[in-house]
């Protein structure tokens, strides 16, 4: 297993936690906004790093 194919696997894991995050939140919860926020963005990231981007 390389090591940008198992970053690119966890980035797409936190992709998902944060959108189910936010799809709490869409039900009223505010709270979520900002866990699912952030889980998010640190998907993208492990995603940017994966290709190389970052």
């Amino acid at each position: 297993m390389n090591a940008a194919g198992s970053r690119a696997r966890t980035g797409a894991a936190w992709l998902g936690i944060g959108a189910a995050f936010m799809g709490v939140a869409a039900t009223g919860q505010a709270a979520f906004v900002g866990v699912g926020t952030a889980a998010f963005a640190l998907g993208l990231v492990m995603l940017a790093r994966a290709r190389g981007g970052c």
